[in-house]
């Protein structure tokens, strides 16, 4: 487990313990700055990639401590309202609707 947040990462410890998952290897870093660890079956950042200053070095950095075959799971916050609306507009698509 990683988190830049040190409370943040002692309540996730916490709750993990709670739940009786065993044994967290938990690291006070951020996806940038990974520290070396055993190679892991799963890495996932959920809505986090959008918030990190290099995201591609963060990926690199999740792909390195993947064991061969391992599984990464990402995911990025929603596109707002007004991106959507934006990108919609450059489409020179007739919907029949006038806006």
């Amino acid at each position: 487990m990683v988190d830049p947040d040190l409370r943040s990462l002692r309540a996730a410890v916490h709750m993990a313990r709670a739940m009786g998952l065993g044994a967290i290897d938990a690291h006070w870093a951020t996806g940038e700055s990974l520290p070396e660890v055993a190679p892991v079956d799963l890495v996932m950042a959920a809505e986090v990639l959008c918030y990190c200053e290099d995201a591609g070095l963060v990926v690199q950095n999740l792909a390195r401590v993947l064991r061969p075959g391992g599984l990464l799971l990402c995911s990025v916050a929603l596109v707002t309202y007004s991106l959507a609306r934006e990108h919609r507009s450059k489409k020179k698509v007739d919907t029949g609707v006038t806006p």
